[in-house]
């Protein structure tokens, strides 16, 4: 809705809470729409980046330094809930003809 305030909830739920906090996430290279090929040329490309452990660990690197900017610490407790790929694609994500890699079996286990 253009309102959201996440920046005051997390910092209200942290100083309310403090190291009782969790924070969690869930890397999904899938959902980035950063990453969806735009055409043949790019499909293995993007495919490659999005499901690289390095996407999930500079994802995971920026929610660190994110973390750090609303606590001032360095070792807030962390989990990574989920990571992964998906085969078969969701029925609402996006379609992507022209990259069979995209949503192909061969991708989810290599992912």
């Amino acid at each position: 809705d253009g309102q959201a305030k996440v920046n005051s909830l997390v910092t209200k739920a942290f100083k309310k809470w403090g190291k009782r906090w969790v924070w969690s996430f869930n890397v999904y290279g899938v959902w980035d729409a950063s990453l969806y090929p735009r055409s043949a040329g790019d499909c293995k490309a993007k495919v490659s980046t999005a499901t690289h452990i390095t996407y999930t660990k500079s994802i995971l690197q920026a929610a660190r330094k994110r973390i750090k900017m609303i606590t001032g610490n360095d070792d807030d407790t962390m989990w990574v809930g989920e990571n992964g790929w998906s085969s078969p694609m969701a029925s609402d994500h996006p379609k992507f003809p022209f990259c069979p890699d995209y949503d192909s079996l061969s991708t989810f286990r290599t992912a």
